[in-house]
């Protein structure tokens, strides 16, 4: 894709043992960093897509289910908190979408389950918000390092 440069991702991952299993993953994704719009999406996107989620939640709260009769909850779930990035301009579709894939790619390699999802996991009873800030740095930090780079 014309300003997107991909890093060879197998030479760095034995820098950093942290993303060995997720770049083992991702390898058998080939569209891990492409947006719905079909263009490849630079990892400081997603990365900084991830960051405004998490200060979102640290600004106004991070709610585990929300619930729908009841007194308004102020607050956002992890899917609710991404969509709202996305939609007020700090992100869009693209980096929406390849951001909900790194999630759920870290998950899997920390499971080794053959595969999860961040909204199920984001959830599950008992979860708490210091676990959901630790998977969206680490995401952001994932995507920063070794997803495709812009080039000006």
């Amino acid at each position: 894709m014309a300003g997107l440069t991909v890093r060879p991702a197998g030479i760095v991952a034995t820098n950093d043992p942290r993303f060995a299993r997720v770049l083992e993953l991702a390898t058998k994704q080939p569209h891990l960093w492409v947006g719905p719009s079909g263009e490849r999406v630079a990892g400081s996107e997603v990365g900084s897509h991830l960051g405004a989620t998490f200060m979102l939640l640290e600004r106004d709260g991070w709610l585990l289910k929300r619930r729908s009769a009841g007194p308004l909850l102020l607050g956002w779930t992890l899917s609710e908190a991404l969509w709202q990035v996305r939609s007020n301009g700090l992100g869009d579709a693209d980096s929406w979408a390849v951001a909900r894939r790194c999630l759920n790619l870290i998950l899997e390699a920390r499971s080794e389950s053959g595969g999860a999802d961040f909204e199920a996991w984001s959830e599950k009873r008992g979860r708490r918000f210091g676990e959901v800030r630790d998977l969206l740095l680490i995401t952001a930090e994932f995507a920063r390092l070794y997803g495709p780079e812009a080039v000006r």
